[in-house]
């Protein structure tokens, strides 16, 4: 239980208290405390509102960066990826590759009928030679029961 305090003690309480709040008869050493606490709060407010600007610019940034890049990327690529060819008669899929003279109808059979582990071709010398050279004869490696 806190004690309580004499009428003369708390009159000089109050009475300090309000020396230091108007700030006669206050050291001067305190003032300067006081001062330099004040300029310390401002500084730290001027740092915290400085630091959510630059945040809000990096954002913005970063933003505006995305439409750029995407601008610049269309402007530069648009052309390149364009679905004509050299003949407008010819669709893209009848166009005739330089690799082998295979057409792109062969092309995509071939990766339609490739699955897991097997060549496109009906030779599977691939998955065969694969197989061959990890040792793999065909056979369960622990046999059955």
């Amino acid at each position: 239980m806190p004690v309580l305090a004499t009428p003369c003690e708390n009159g000089l309480v109050i009475t300090e208290l309000q020396r230091i709040k108007v700030g006669k008869f206050q050291d001067q050493n305190v003032k300067d405390e006081v001062q330099r606490k004040d300029i310390l709060k401002d500084k730290l407010k001027d740092a915290e509102s400085t630091y959510k600007d630059a945040k809000i610019k990096a954002k913005e940034r970063v933003i505006r960066g995305k439409t750029e890049i995407k601008d610049r990327y269309d402007r530069r690529f648009s052309d390149n990826f364009r679905d004509a060819v050299a003949d407008d008669n010819v669709t893209a899929t009848e166009y005739m590759i330089d690799d082998g003279n295979k057409r792109m109808d062969e092309i995509m059979k071939a990766l339609k009928r490739m699955e897991v582990r097997k060549a496109p071709g009906y030779d599977k010398s691939f998955v065969r030679d694969a197989e061959g050279w990890r040792g793999y004869s065909g056979k369960p490696a622990v046999p059955a029961p």
